[in-house]
This record gives C-alpha cells, sequence and structure tokens, in this order.
C-alpha cells in the first residue's frame, strides 16, 4: 500500500527505484596496510572511472563493515546508506 503521512491522512507519492550496480570491487586487506597505500588493496574496481579517492573510501567503508562484523555478528549483513545498499557475506 502507499503509506500515510502520521496524523495527516492523505497519501505520500512513493517513488520507484529500479535496481542498479553502482560499484563492484575486490580488495585484499593485506595488501597496502599503511596510510597513503590504501589504493594497493584494490584488485579490482568497476567502473574503473571511478576518482581514486571514491574507490579508497569505498573500500575502506567495507573493510570497517567487516572489521565490525568479526566482533559481533555472524551472518550476512546488509547496511542501507541513504538510498544505497551495501552486502556483504
Amino acid at each position: 500500500g502507499v503509506p500515510l503521512l502520521p496524523g495527516i491522512g492523505s497519501r505520500m507519492q512513493e517513488k520507484q527505484y529500479s535496481p542498479s550496480l553502482l560499484s563492484f570491487f575486490i580488495y585484499n586487506p593485506k595488501f597496502g596496510p599503511r596510510e597513503g597505500e590504501e589504493e594497493k588493496k584494490i584488485l579490482f574496481y568497476h567502473p574503473s572511472e571511478v576518482e581514486k579517492n571514491e574507490k579508497i573510501r569505498n573500500v575502506g567503508l567495507c573493510e570497517a563493515i567487516v572489521q565490525f562484523t568479526r566482533y559481533g555478528w555472524r551472518t550476512v549483513g546488509i547496511l542501507c546508506q541513504q538510498y544505497n545498499h551495501i552486502a556483504f557475506g
């Protein structure tokens, strides 16, 4: 159904988005362990035209999520960031 705004009773317009792959990458956290060497961790990144800093930021976020899950969750997790979904396992 269409969600209602609380207390107003009117219907809110719901936007529909098709799923799309924004990026796909493979990294090895053992490569480039020192600050300033982060790009060495990236073995593959698609699309390749993405700026270096964005690649490093995305890989760093995934590294942080993986580290966090090692000390708590024991299942596959999905993290939602505004409109982006990051799946890892």
